[in-house]
């Protein structure tokens, strides 16, 4: 066997040199036309553009959130849920980790602040729990104390799920100090919008519960693939979004332009398969009873009382349980874009009504003025609630990215909002503890 001499050697080198030399250089001229085309067109490179986008992009491949003229269905999800005693269906076995922390002996001292509700709440805990660990951190009462703010919300849930979540929480043998119940919306939206295709308003959502429920057949194991293929396609798009974050992507024009390439080429082939689900199966006949519950009233009118009703009650008896468990519990109507004058619409936000979401914009319009005017029945009954559907009212930027979900402004203004309330809760709470003592695990 020979080896290269030691003047082929230094050949190769240069040779490589000049090689990863010229690419650089090519990089350098590429990322320079690339820039200067960007701001020829009216669009000039923003780092931090690019970053409150990577994040607008990566929300809707977390948590459930229709796209442009798609009607909500299950494969919008991704996953296939798997069935729950106690909630109905849930797509994870323990959200947030929550289970886990209270299985943990090392967080037995730890301040814990539990969030529950929908897919908002759920964002909304991911994107602002490390800035309200930091203002809860800050309280002398606290001093000393770890805190943990855990997110409990699920996508798609609504009353009584919350309650069932929280009450289960507690037999399982976790005591956190404060519940947080971010809900509204998908208790009059997705209640109504379920009731009008022939689902008892209080079942949980449809496309939670529905999938599910039909006896497995070979229509259903395709279905099952299409799905699986969705679920990866989405965590391919989250990971490249991720590493872009991560790796500081957004100071290449060239490299975060790639990855939304990438994540739009993602939601073209979602949309593709979902036209494959567009078919519905047909269901057993003990299927059908599972999916639409008990008979009920199918007056718009009726339902949507209904629906009130089921969020009003669900949140009394959730204060009821943390009461009588020692826990501080704050309930938060949420804000929601097509209730009326919430917010004066940007031109984006003007373009998110939709046909196939009717409910999701008539529901709020009609229901949430009746929803605010039971705030002095919350406060007759002692419980503490804070109406939070005002709180874009002065804002024009654009937060909403659709009727409901609102971009990283949005959830920085909704904590904002929300922040004083919180530390009051967390303040009685370590004023109750230090009275009683704290509540073992």
């Amino acid at each position: 066997m020979r080896f290269p001499n030691r003047s082929t050697i230094h050949r190769l080198a240069a040779r490589s040199l000049i090689v990863a030399v010229s690419t650089f250089v090519a990089l350098l001229v590429a990322e320079g036309a690339h820039r200067a085309w960007l701001a020829v067109h009216g669009t000039p490179h923003d780092p931090a553009a690019v970053r409150g986008r990577l994040y607008d992009v990566s929300q809707p491949l977390r948590v459930f959130v229709p796209l442009s003229r798609e009607a909500p269905s299950p494969a919008t999800f991704g996953a296939l849920p798997i069935l729950h005693p106690y909630t109905g269906a849930e797509f994870w076995p323990d959200t947030g980790d929550v289970l886990a922390h209270f299985r943990d002996p090392a967080e037995a001292d730890t301040f814990e602040l539990v969030i529950v509700g929908g897919s908002v709440a759920s964002s909304f805990t991911d994107a602002e729990a490390a800035r309200i660990e930091d203002a809860l951190r800050a309280l002398p009462e606290l001093a000393g104390r770890r805190v943990k703010v855990l997110n409990y919300a699920h996508v798609a849930y609504k009353q009584p799920q919350q309650l069932n979540r929280i009450t289960y929480l507690l037999l399982l043998g976790a005591h956190p100090e404060v519940v947080l119940n971010l809900d509204g919306f998908n208790e009059v939206a997705l209640a109504s919008e379920q009731a009008s295709s022939g689902t008892n308003p209080l079942y949980p959502y449809k496309v939670v519960w529905g999938p599910i429920l039909p006896q497995v057949s070979e229509s259903s194991l395709e279905r099952l693939e299409i799905r699986a293929h969705i679920v990866r396609a989405q965590e391919s798009a989250l990971g490249w979004v991720d590493r872009a974050r991560t790796w500081r992507f957004d100071r290449s024009s060239l490299l975060s332009s790639w990855v939304f390439q990438r994540v739009e080429a993602y939601q073209r082939e979602r949309q593709r398969l979902i036209a494959k689900l567009s078919i519905p199966e047909a269901p057993t006949q003990k299927a059908l009873r599972q999916r639409f519950g008990p008979d009920f009233s199918a007056d718009p009118d009726v339902v949507l009382e209904t629906c009130e009703s089921a969020w009003f009650e669900g949140s009394i008896l959730l204060d009821a349980v943390c009461d009588r468990s020692g826990i501080q519990y704050l309930h938060a109507l949420q804000p929601a874009l097509f209730d009326e004058g919430s917010k004066p619409m940007s031109v984006e936000e003007e373009a998110l009504r939709e046909p196939t979401l009717t409910a999701w914009m008539s529901a709020p319009r009609v229901a949430y003025p009746h929803m605010r005017a039971r705030s002095t029945e919350f406060a007759n009954k002692g419980v503490d609630f804070v109406d939070a559907s005002r709180v874009f009212e002065h804002v024009e930027e654009w937060l909403y990215r659709d009727p409901c979900h609102v971009n990283a402004r949005g959830n920085e203004l909704l904590r904002e909002f929300l922040m004083p309330r919180i530390l009051a809760s967390a303040r009685r709470a370590a004023a109750g503890s230090a009275e009683v003592g704290a509540a073992p695990r």
